[in-house]
Order: C-alpha cells, then sequence, then structure tokens
C-alpha cells in the first residue's frame, strides 16, 4: 500500500502579464500557493491553493490559507492519502475550503490510479519571488 511521505507548499508571486483591474484595484502581481504531495514510491502530485491576496472575493486570503494549511490541515491528512479520510478529518475545521480543497485534490491525484498528474505550467521559481514551508512529513498513524 502506497503512503504519503511529505507535503511541501511554495508561495510563489506570479507576475501578471497585464494588469487585473476590479472594482477593488488594479493587480500586478498574483500571490499563490502551490502545495506538492509525494508518497512514499515518489509519486508527485502538484495543486494550488487558489486563495486571493485580499478578502475580496472571499474571507480566505493567501496568508489566512498558508497559516490554516500548515498549522492544521497537514495534521489531519491520513497517512493513506485518502481523499474521503481527510476531508471527514479536516470537517472540523470551519471555513476555509480553498485550503481544503488545495489539499484535497493532491491527496486525490497521488491515491487515484497511481498516476501522475502534470506539474503546474508556469511554476518556474527561478523567475519569481518564492519561498518554501518546511516541508511537512505525513503521520502514518492518523
Amino acid at each position: 500500500m502506497t503512503r504519503l511521505k511529505r507535503i511541501s507548499f511554495y508561495e510563489v508571486w506570479m507576475p501578471l502579464k497585464s494588469d487585473f483591474r476590479t472594482s477593488f484595484g488594479t493587480t500586478k502581481l498574483r500571490p499563490a500557493i502551490i502545495v506538492r504531495v509525494e508518497d512514499d514510491s515518489g509519486l508527485e502530485g502538484w495543486g494550488e491553493i487558489v486563495a486571493g491576496e485580499g478578502p475580496w472575493y472571499s474571507y480566505e486570503t493567501v496568508w489566512t490559507a498558508w497559516h490554516i494549511a500548515l498549522d492544521f490541515l497537514v495534521k489531519m491528512i491520513p497517512g493513506d492519502g485518502d481523499p474521503a479520510k481527510f476531508v471527514e478529518n479536516a470537517e472540523r475545521v470551519r471555513g476555509h475550503n480553498m485550503a481544503k480543497a488545495g489539499i484535497e485534490c493532491n491527496c486525490g491525484r497521488i491515491n487515484n490510479d497511481n498516476t501522475i498528474p502534470a506539474a503546474p505550467i508556469g511554476i518556474r521559481p527561478v523567475s519569481m519571488k518564492w519561498r518554501e514551508a518546511r516541508p511537512a512529513r505525513i503521520d502514518p498513524n492518523m
């Protein structure tokens, strides 16, 4: 049985090709959290927590999602990466659906037929400001 080994979070700031204007203002850089899940066979799943920079569309922001994902949700990921178990475990956390979805989808990618999803398009850390959180170890007893 395949077991999840590690989950990594990357904060990236992507320069937009052109300014993005809304009634809330103009954006030139888009922050994002890229999530990478790895199992013990070396398979990887990549995804994104889609929260925005400010609480304009939703109360979730890239920074609140970062906090919730790293400080609470990673502790709720089952060792086998079963997305249904993760959803059940994460019900204790109210709201924060963008943070939950960024993790849940990756667990599903690793857990579903052991296929490797494509790496995210356009993620080139050398051309962006980015930082990586300390990779979290998955509790095999969860």
